[in-house]
């Protein structure tokens, strides 16, 4: 199973779409609460109830990002000067099954 996330706080979209210098780097399990943050407001931004996004700020994996996350997982941070802007985390894959784009296994 494929778990991707990627969020950038909805003030910087406007900035990313001009030519502007960002870095990306590997995100710090101390990063974890920023990045929860940012993921909160991100999906707030669609108009969930504010019951579900209560829900969700207390389950991991849903809009919480742990530090055994950003240990275990693919977590990479984007950088607006020294600002995380935005964030990106992929699970490992779990099973033998291939991926789309697994030119190895066929697929």
């Amino acid at each position: 199973m494929w778990h991707i996330l990627l969020i950038v706080r909805e003030e910087q979209t406007k900035m990313l779409k001009r030519n502007i210098d960002f870095k990306v780097r590997k995100a710090y399990p101390s990063e974890a609460g920023k990045l929860t943050d940012i993921s909160i407001r991100a999906k707030s931004h669609w108009g969930y109830p504010q019951a579900w996004i209560e829900k969700w700020r207390h389950t991991p994996g849903e809009l919480v990002v742990t530090p055994e996350m950003i240990e275990n997982w693919m977590s990479f941070v984007v950088l607006d000067d020294q600002e995380i802007i935005g964030f990106w985390c992929r699970s490992p894959i779990e099973s033998e099954e291939s991926s789309p784009g697994d030119r190895r296994r066929g697929a």
